[in-house]
């Protein structure tokens, strides 16, 4: 029962039914308005590792316009916007965190709530080039709810920038449902 209240026995999105074994991984696991390519590849890595941020107006737009056909939330709730977190480290390094940066242009547009909710207390190595099983090794134990937040009985908003295997979001995933969030939606600007 629990499960299901965290899982619905079908995806938001596409309605397909899901069971135990899929039901985080639906849709690549999450809603994106573009697949990841040759024409989403530059924007990406631009806004990433160029320190483009004015990309992220942009890219969050067109997130938005994939989000803005969905009809009320799950359960009636109002979504909280939560980015994927970057270790402290890799953030200083870079100057931002390109899924906050994405989250905060969606709160701009959207109005729905926002919390910078999660940490990554592990600095891991560059997802980029692992292979599946080793990216899921790389991340476990890595993301932690804040001690000052709170997900119990929200529906959650998880924002990143694009979604490859699904190792971080099902971190992430694991770290909120363990706190409490009854929901979890995945929303990315490129999907492989």
């Amino acid at each position: 029962m629990i499960h299901r209240m965290i899982y619905p026995n079908k995806c938001i999105f596409c309605q397909k039914a899901l069971d135990d074994k899929n039901a985080h991984d639906c849709c690549h696991g999450g809603k994106a308005p573009y697949p990841y390519g040759d024409a989403t590849r530059g924007p990406v890595h631009r806004l990433k590792y160029g320190g483009v941020r004015t990309l992220a107006v942009p890219m969050a737009k067109a997130m938005v316009r994939g989000i803005s056909s969905w009809k009320q939330p799950p359960y009636g709730a109002i979504p909280l916007i939560v980015p994927v977190p970057l270790h402290s480290e890799r953030e200083k390094e870079r100057g931002f965190n390109q899924a906050k940066l994405l989250a905060l242009e969606i709160y701009k547009l959207t109005k729905f709530p926002m919390m910078d909710g999660l940490t990554r207390p592990r600095n891991t190595a560059p997802q980029h080039g692992l292979t599946p099983d080793e990216r899921a090794a790389n991340l476990e134990g890595a993301i932690a709810v804040k001690p000052d937040f709170d997900p119990a009985n929200r529906h959650i908003l998880l924002v990143d920038d694009i979604y490859t295997t699904g190792a971080t979001s099902a971190a992430c995933i694991a770290a909120l449902t363990t706190a409490g969030a009854i929901s979890i939606e995945v929303i990315v600007f490129a999907k492989v």
